[in-house]
């Protein structure tokens, strides 16, 4: 299920972040840490681990995943 929302735009409360590149696991525990975002033009394009438990929703049909933080 987590990479199915590999490509997935990122939204922060105040604007898209960027898209979800992979994700960081615990082999241990399975535990889906973070996700691997390539940031848009604010960061000039680089990656970022954004935790999951920043995690709002998800949103199937628009193909997005919205946090509950801002960008900065």
């Amino acid at each position: 299920m987590s990479w199915d929302v590999a490509g997935y735009e990122v939204w922060a409360t105040d604007g898209e972040i960027g898209r979800v590149e992979g994700f960081i696991m615990d082999d241990a525990s399975w535990h889906l840490g973070y996700l691997d975002v390539k940031a848009g033009d604010w960061l000039h394009n680089r990656s970022v681990l954004v935790p999951t438990r920043w995690v709002n929703s998800v949103s199937w049909a628009d193909h997005r995943v919205n946090l509950h933080h801002a960008q900065a």
